[in-house]
Parts: structure tokens; C-alpha cells; sequence
């Protein structure tokens, strides 16, 4: 597993130390409900971690066609940062 700092790149599988806590909702009698807005969507739990250290791990790298359209995206982003394709 090698360690890596900047961003993450979509489809990378990531492995980190984190403490779980239960989602939550505001104690502010209604309020949006972000407690059942979670678990509408399949998420129980809310990680929490305080250091920066994560490693890279290796397998699956999600959906090969999101990865295609997000890496031209990059690419389309980066010629118009250097000025290059731009008017």
C-alpha cells in the first residue's frame, strides 16, 4: 500500500484509521432531518478521523466510463488553466 498526499482520484478505494459515530440529528425541533436524510440513502454511521495519514490500497476502481468522463474533464480543465484551448 503505498501512502500518497493531494487529492483523491474518483474510483480509488482508500484505507484510514476512523473512530464511528452514529448519525445524528440537530437538536433544533424542526430542523431538516439529516439523521433520516442518511439512512434514505443507506448510511448509518459517520466516520471521524483526526489524523492526515491514509494509504492508497489496491482493487477496484469503480465505474470505468465515470473514470474516462472525469479524467477528459481534468485534461479540459488543465488546458484551460495553462491558457491552452481558451479564447
Amino acid at each position: 500500500m503505498a501512502t500518497r498526499r493531494g487529492p483523491l482520484l474518483y474510483g480509488q478505494r482508500v484505507r484510514l484509521t476512523a473512530k464511528l459515530r452514529p448519525a445524528l440529528n440537530y437538536k433544533n425541533p424542526g430542523a431538516w432531518d439529516y439523521r433520516g436524510y442518511l439512512a434514505s440513502i443507506g448510511i448509518s454511521a459517520l466516520a471521524r478521523r483526526k489524523t492526515e495519514k491514509r494509504g492508497i490500497a489496491a482493487g477496484p476502481r469503480g465505474d470505468a466510463a465515470i473514470g474516462v468522463a472525469l479524467s477528459a474533464r481534468r485534461s479540459v480543465l488543465g488546458m484551460n488553466s495553462s491558457g491552452v484551448g481558451g479564447a
